[in-house]
């Protein structure tokens, strides 16, 4: 469950874990994007991990690529006292264009932040376009996605008027995702729904963090994947990430019914058809576990 860039755009859309060929246990048929995945075999808890993983991933995008700090004046959100409308370039080309809104009558102040991409390029090789709107507080902040293209590497990700709920402070952070997402890269594109999938994490400035998952996310493909399904994922015991490589080692995850323990050595235990199975994720990583059937 390692944070990147630009791939955190929307969990497991661009990452690239488990594979989708079948290792052991039953049936890898699809379930569909509508159903609820059963995982009833070694290479569907591997895929559900994978969807784990790529979900955790999604608060380093948020705090880290959707920062509107990123963007707009030179100093943090203090910067943004004094600041109405204008450009920024791009690092390797295009614009953000900016307007932002304060009102300083409410305690805490009350943000109006909206960022219009205009082929704006980050680096060589990527570029984003369209709108993401902030309303609300510096604690408190909803945050709309509306046309936003992220294209990168020869992939793209486009946000159908996606919402992100964000609520902070220096020690504790709690972000809700609502909307669709569609990602294409080698000729197939994944729709992915997400409807209250939360992630909360505790102690951000004394680690080790502690973070708790809970929502429903699903995924239709075409052509068809093998990852497809619906995926409900809850917290029954909040996950510690280790504080050198946030990497968990304790904790535990339910997803649709099938309960992943956390261990010490960075590993989880699922038991699968009364089964115990150990994932490891050095693994999972780099085997596409959305790839077509």
């Amino acid at each position: 469950m390692k944070r990147n860039r630009y791939a955190l755009i929307l969990s497991a859309l661009l990452l690239t874990f488990a594979g989708c060929g079948g290792s052991g246990g039953s049936s890898d048929q699809n379930n569909g994007g509508n159903e609820p995945v059963v995982i009833d075999s070694v290479q569907k808890a591997k895929n559900t991990f994978a969807v784990i993983g790529g979900v955790v991933d999604l608060e380093s995008f948020v705090t880290n690529d959707l920062s509107y700090e990123n963007y707009v004046g030179n100093g943090g959100v203090r910067a943004l006292q004094s600041v109405g409308s204008g450009d920024y370039t791009c690092p390797a080309g295009g614009t953000v264009h900016y307007n932002v809104q304060v009102d300083n009558a409410l305690q805490p102040p009350k943000y109006d932040i909206a960022l219009t991409f205009n082929a704006c390029k980050e680096d060589v090789g990527s570029q984003i376009d369209g709108s993401v709107h902030y309303t609300g507080t510096q604690n408190a902040m909803k945050i709309t996605l509306t046309d936003l293209e992220v294209k990168e590497d020869g992939e793209t990700t486009t946000f159908d008027n996606f919402t992100i709920n964000a609520n902070m402070s220096e020690s504790h952070m709690r972000l809700v995702f609502d909307g669709t997402a569609h990602h294409t890269e080698d000729g197939q594109t994944r729709n992915w729904q997400m409807n209250g999938m939360t992630i909360d994490v505790n102690h951000l400035d004394n680690p080790p963090q502690t973070m708790a998952i809970d929502g429903t996310v699903s995924l239709t493909s075409n052509p068809a994947g093998c990852a497809d399904g619906t995926y409900n994922i809850e917290t029954v015991e909040r996950v510690v990430l280790d504080a050198q490589t946030e990497d968990p080692v304790s904790g535990k995850v339910k997803v649709n019914g099938v309960t992943y323990t956390f261990n010490s050595d960075g590993t989880a235990t699922a038991t699968i058809n009364g089964q115990p199975v150990t994932i490891d994720p050095d693994e999972v990583d780099g085997i596409n576990c959305f790839a077509a059937k």
